[in-house]
């Protein structure tokens, strides 16, 4: 009989403890989410040449992101940015500018700028996958 109530009592604080970890969330400044509209996702190619703009007039080495997708069936994706490698100044320069880039951005579907974003690996579609980027 003690035995049963031990075993039930470490099979019952395995599940709790299994329950109760902690799902790591990642925080963002700013993400660009590249949407379609049945044409596909806009070209990311004005991105890559401000950023590669940005890095020289800054003299920074690199900046990553962190790719997010597949999201959708069209090859949705987010390009997520913690911007450690930059300090206040150059991160507020570095978004303003972003943004009008990003609102360039209109030859295939769209993309939008958000800015403070939490990504939960619980809130992304289980096929996508979240890869560090170098800028």
């Amino acid at each position: 009989m003690y035995i049963k109530i031990f075993f039930f009592a470490v099979y019952l604080l395995a599940s709790v403890n299994g329950m109760a970890q902690k799902i790591e969330a990642n925080h963002y400044y700013v993400s660009v989410s590249f949407y379609s509209y049945g044409t596909g996702t806009p070209d990311a190619k004005p991105l890559n040449r401000y950023i590669a703009q940005f890095k020289k007039a800054n003299k920074i080495k690199s900046i990553s992101a962190d790719h997010i997708g597949p999201l959708g069936r069209e090859g949705e994706y987010k390009l997520a940015f913690s911007l450690k490698e930059l300090n206040a100044k150059q991160r507020k320069l570095f978004i303003k500018n972003l943004n009008a880039v990003v609102e360039s951005m209109k030859d295939r579907g769209s993309a939008k700028l958000v800015m403070n974003e939490t990504v939960l690996p619980t809130s992304i579609p289980e096929r996508a996958t979240i890869e560090k980027q170098k800028f």
